[in-house]
């Protein structure tokens, strides 16, 4: 599912984004960022970010990369192994920087374990984007389920302007 989308069209595969959620750093409390109350992704140009090795965080780092690089730098970057979706929020930052979805439900336990502080990223394409990849020839038996999601997106959207 992390193959590039071209090679997912070859394989027959359908691709199509599902779901954006928010990027946020999350640095130390005594880290120079931990006073802001949001970030932009230049704010990160010169901040070294936490890159987790593992086959479930590929596609994202390969996300944050993609937003950098659209915000004009190269991310600097500290690898370390993953060992489970627990360890992204589990993982002290010691002086760099994590960048996590927003609504990942450990972030509000790692504030007060690793002494930590959570800055939502507010720039348009601060998202990680995860899609629904099926076979095409399921497609009329999915239908369904993506008219589902389909409605979903659109109400959500539209509860998004309402507020805004």
């Amino acid at each position: 599912a992390f193959l590039e989308e071209h090679a997912l069209a070859e394989r027959g595969l359908v691709f199509q984004p599902l779901v954006q959620t928010q990027f946020v750093a999350v640095v130390d409390r005594d880290h120079p960022l931990a006073e802001r109350a949001e970030l932009h992704m230049e704010d990160l140009a010169d901040e070294t970010l936490i890159q987790f090795i593992d086959e479930y965080s590929v596609s994202g780092w390969r996300r944050i990369e993609q937003v950098c690089r659209a915000h004009g730098f190269e991310p600097r970057k500290r690898p370390i192994l993953g060992r489970a979706v627990t360890s992204y929020a589990t993982t002290a930052p010691e002086g760099g920087v994590l960048i996590l979805q927003k609504d990942l439900r450990q972030l509000k336990f790692l504030g007060d374990v690793n002494q930590t502080v959570s800055i939502p990223l507010v720039d348009e394409d601060a998202h990680f984007i995860i899609y629904c990849i099926y076979k095409r020839e399921n497609e009329e038996r999915l239908r369904p389920l993506l008219d589902a999601l389909e409605e979903s997106r659109e109400i959500i959207m539209r509860h998004r302007r309402d507020e805004g």
